[in-house]
């Protein structure tokens, strides 16, 4: 049987001699009480830790250090857009996602601040498609080098975790790539979500597709829950560049001004893997960015057929499982030299001294001392399709505070 550990070893391996299958596209059928679960993951997962120490860039449209959730949680970075009248909207939702208080409740149908002891660096490199001179950024102005600037200024202003909300306009990206194994090399864990939509399947989407990023897919988890692939909900293009699934649950958020919205697709998913990313580098900030991507599939539960599949990958985010993980990886690369691409090289004592222990670890977490390859490069291969621009989020007038629990 194709299990989880052995499919991600496999992928591992075969990515490193360049022999990476087509992996199947088979659906993946969630338990309908998913929503509950990973709810219930999130408390366990805080009894660990809430991200405290961890700064995380969000490179998006900028955010409004003043609302409410985020006053005194936001370093204003550096604005590479320059329009008189910003819109903060898109990086304010997300960061809210990220370390908002949200209404503590910890419902998926509320906001969900993931890591609420955590910072945000706002980085602006792109403007909110309502903007007024949008259009002629994204048709004239934008270019990788934008998201390489980001990166580079998160990077050197102490982001342990980066969120870019954007997709490179062309597939001309060696400045990003270069600035991505920049970010690498320092420690730093760089999320994104996966292609929206396919225009071209000789196309690929960047930053998702470059080695060592970690991209996510949105789902959505109702009760029961649509699978994937078999119902009629996905926002995700099937995309070999996508590590695990996240939801995409609609969410009361505030926004820039104190205005409330209600956040879905790319405004409410980001918080669940940079979110993650950040707990994880809290607890064990020295871990390598491709042992925290390895983490993270390790422990993702709801596993498609087969253990993979290119439209959720290795199955939906686990917080609290990824942090467990996280600890066992870090206890493996405490007695190893682990390079930020997760490659190792064990000392001779502490490999047959600590035998029996070695053989326990399961044969994807020994794998990283093959010494030639990197958890990211697994499922970024061929990402297909540049995405579309997402919906600008639902302005919602006031409403009272929801109950807890799950829908």
């Amino acid at each position: 049987m194709l299990t989880p550990r052995r499919a991600l070893t496999i992928a591992v391996i075969m990515a490193g001699f360049g022999l990476m299958p087509a992996l199947p596209a088979s659906a993946a059928v969630v338990p309908s009480g998913s929503a509950s679960q990973i709810v219930s993951e999130v408390r366990h997962a805080w009894q660990i830790t809430k991200g405290r120490g961890v700064t995380v860039a969000v490179l998006s449209d900028g955010v409004d250090p003043y609302v409410t959730g985020l006053a005194g949680r936001v370093t204003a970075g550096p604005d590479y857009v320059k329009f008189r009248n910003p819109d903060f909207l898109d990086g304010t939702l997300i960061a809210g996602g990220i370390v908002g208080d949200g209404p503590g409740t910890g419902d998926l149908a509320t906001a969900l601040g993931l890591a609420p002891e955590a910072r945000i660096l706002s980085v602006r490199i792109e403007p909110n498609i309502a903007e007024p001179g949008a259009d002629n950024f994204y048709n004239n102005v934008w270019s990788p080098a934008m998201i390489a600037d980001g990166i580079r200024y998160a990077v050197d202003h102490g982001a342990k975790v980066i969120y870019i909300d954007a997709v490179s306009p062309t597939s001309d990206t060696a400045n990003l790539e270069s600035t991505v194994q920049y970010a690498l090399a320092k420690g730093v864990v760089i999320t994104t979500m996966a292609a929206q939509a396919l225009t071209s399947v000789a196309q690929l989407s960047y930053p998702a597709a470059i080695p060592g990023v970690i991209a996510a897919a949105m789902v959505t988890l109702p009760s029961p829950f649509q699978a994937l692939l078999a119902g009629s909900y996905t926002k995700t293009a099937t995309n070999e560049s996508v590590l695990v699934a996240v939801p995409d649950n609609t969410v009361s958020e505030t926004g820039p001004n104190g205005q409330p919205y209600s956040a879905d697709g790319y405004d409410a998913s980001p918080g669940w893997i940079a979110g993650t990313a950040a707990l994880i580098k809290s607890a064990y900030p020295r871990l390598a960015p491709a042992l925290v991507a390895r983490a993270i599939a390790l422990s993702a539960r709801d596993h498609p057929k087969g253990g993979y599949n290119i439209t959720i990958g290795f199955g939906l985010i686990n917080p609290y499982g990824a942090l467990i993980e996280a600890g066992q990886l870090a206890k493996l690369s405490a007695t190893a030299s682990v390079a930020a691409d997760g490659s190792a090289r064990v000392s001779s004592a502490a490999y047959f001294g600590s035998l029996p222990k070695v053989i326990h670890r399961s044969m994807t977490k020994t794998a990283a001392f093959a010494g030639v390859l990197a958890v990211g490069v697994i499922v970024l291969l061929v990402a297909v399709g540049l995405a579309l621009r997402r919906r600008r989020p639902t302005l919602m007038p006031p409403a009272p505070p929801r109950h807890a629990g799950p829908f």
